[in-house]
């Protein structure tokens, strides 16, 4: 009966990490977009170059 508690522990566990993993990648890219942003403007000289 432990066992069997313990494989349903892990399978609701699994399952969490699954359901979670798409937010987690979502804010990866997100991250990196915004590194690559601020990269770019702050290599900009112009003015209007920074606000577009």
């Amino acid at each position: 009966m432990k066992k069997f508690i313990l494989f349903v522990g892990g399978l609701v566990a699994l399952m969490l990490l699954l359901i979670n993993l798409g937010p987690m990648e979502l804010l990866g890219v997100g991250l990196w977009l915004q590194y690559v942003v601020f990269k770019k403007f702050v290599k900009s000289d112009s003015l209007v170059g920074k606000m577009g």
